[in-house]
């Protein structure tokens, strides 16, 4: 193993096992408060949960101060699995809809630049992909790269909507909702709500049990995942779980789960992160979708979120409900030289 890196007062290690990224747990989450551009994808909680279930090799960069040892930014990766050429990404991608770097306002940019010449020099890598960062500091990161013998490929942003929420829900349906579509909406969920065995369940109520039928409604919507991908999940979810990050309803008719969707959130962000939905398509005709989207909102609503994340993709529905798209940034760094 090379000895670490010291570029511009910093010097760079590297983790690669649960119980050292265990003992970064404290000064992570200090660095992340003072982080303006940090997100719940970059959190301690949510990456402890997504690396344990890692099915390929990580590894998280460390830049600590060379006279104090503390610390100052950190860069998860992890190996990308079957390239022929030793290939890094985003340590969180792609269960991560949010990437960036976890670095303070103060100081951070030469943190992150001292990051990124260790991976332009000392790290064997052919091709590193950097995708869905939601992160102004990229080009920070990216300038150690131009005329080092990389190419620097940017790629098409990532849509990303999300939409501010109200203080309550029919404040929201009037300011962010057309005429029509509020109509439709109210409509939709009388029609559900009034059916016989109608229920509500959530996370707390349902547990692990919550998550299997989440993913089997899920699977059964958009078809079925890899078991290796799908144990990734399920690792993910159950952390979420127990840190009390998981925001997790069914709606069903009598004993039937007819419709379900899984959020991360933080609370004391006032976050609301819609990650996946499912439902059984026997029930198409009372737009199981719609319905429990609107819940959701609904919901966030009530229980005080103040922003309503639809994460990754511009599916029109996301539109319709008032989401505006942000763009995260996707480049490809390709070592050109040998």
């Amino acid at each position: 193993m090379k000895p670490p890196c010291a570029a511009d007062g910093f010097a760079i290690s590297a983790v690669r096992r649960l119980d050292d990224f265990d003992a970064l747990a404290e000064p992570w989450r200090e660095i992340h408060r003072a982080d303006p551009w940090a997100n719940p994808f970059t959190s301690w909680e949510w990456l402890r949960g997504r690396l344990a279930g890692c099915a390929s090799p990580w590894l998280v960069l460390v830049a600590r101060d060379r006279h104090t040892g503390r610390p100052a930014a950190f860069l998860p990766l992890r190996l990308l699995r079957g390239d022929a050429e030793p290939a890094l990404a985003m340590a969180g991608s792609p269960l991560a809809d949010l990437t960036g770097f976890v670095a303070p306002q103060e100081g951070g940019e030469a943190a992150i630049a001292a990051l990124a010449v260790h991976c332009r020099d000392r790290l064997a890598a052919r091709r590193i992909e950097l995708k869905d960062v939601h992160d102004p500091r990229l080009p920070r990161f990216l300038s150690a790269f131009e005329a080092s013998g990389w190419s620097i490929e940017a790629l098409p942003g990532t849509p990303c909507p999300a939409v501010e929420l109200e203080r309550d829900w029919d404040s929201y349906l009037r300011r962010h909702v057309s005429a029509a579509q509020r109509e439709s909406i109210r409509r939709k969920l009388r029609l559900f709500e009034r059916r016989p065995g109608f229920r509500a369940t959530s996370i707390e109520e349902g547990g692990a049990r919550h998550i299997e039928i989440l993913l089997d409604l899920w699977q059964e919507r958009w078809g079925r995942l890899p078991a290796r991908h799908l144990a990734e999940y399920r690792t993910l979810f159950e952390h979420a779980r127990c840190d009390g990050r998981l925001w997790l309803d069914l709606l069903w008719l009598g004993d039937v789960p007819v419709a379900g969707l899984l959020a991360f959130v933080d609370r004391a962000a006032g976050w609301f992160g819609f990650y996946v939905t499912g439902f059984d398509a026997r029930f198409a005709a009372l737009s199981p979708g719609t319905v429990m989207v609107a819940h959701s909102l609904r919901s966030a609503i009530r229980e005080g979120f103040r922003t309503f994340d639809f994460l990754r993709g511009d599916e029109p529905y996301k539109r319709s409900f008032g989401a505006r798209a942000r763009f995260g940034a996707n480049v490809l760094l390709t070592r050109t030289e040998p």
